[in-house]
């Protein structure tokens, strides 16, 4: 009777470190998880930042893209003819006395600033005036 209430016993301990165990092996297969998502995160962002491959590449692009834009540019410019010394003649549309160099603007003088009346309406029945009223 003692033997066989001690194999109940034992067996009711193994059934309830079976749930324990079965928590324990939940916990560590959610905390595997968690680290293969962190790592493939990091992964990512270190994918994502700059390294000096992408960088060069991009320093290499724009300054193509710049090259070129400046070769079209200078085709289309106006060219001026070649005088006997090797130096461009230069003929404006308009002759030089014609030309007005731009006028600037003259400032106007500010207006002054308008007289401050004091805050405190008895003041001005005793005939003081905002700086007295400044001063105090």
């Amino acid at each position: 009777m003692k033997a066989l209430r001690l194999k109940t016993e034992a067996a009711e301990k193994v059934e309830a470190k079976k749930h324990i165990k079965a928590r324990k092996k939940k916990k560590m297969l959610q905390d595997a998880h968690l680290e293969v998502n962190a790592e493939e995160s990091i992964l990512r962002k270190e994918d994502e930042m700059w390294n000096e491959e992408r960088i060069t590449s991009l320093m290499n692009r724009t300054l193509d893209t710049y090259f070129t834009k400046r070769k079209e540019e200078k085709k289309t410019r106006e060219q001026f003819p070649m005088g006997p010394q090797g130096q461009p003649y230069y003929m404006p549309q308009q002759p030089a006395y014609n030309q007005q160099a731009p006028q600037r603007a003259i400032p106007k003088p500010a207006p002054p600033p308008a007289p401050r009346t004091p805050k405190n309406p008895y003041f001005a029945m005793f005939g003081l005036t905002a700086e007295d009223e400044d001063n105090l």
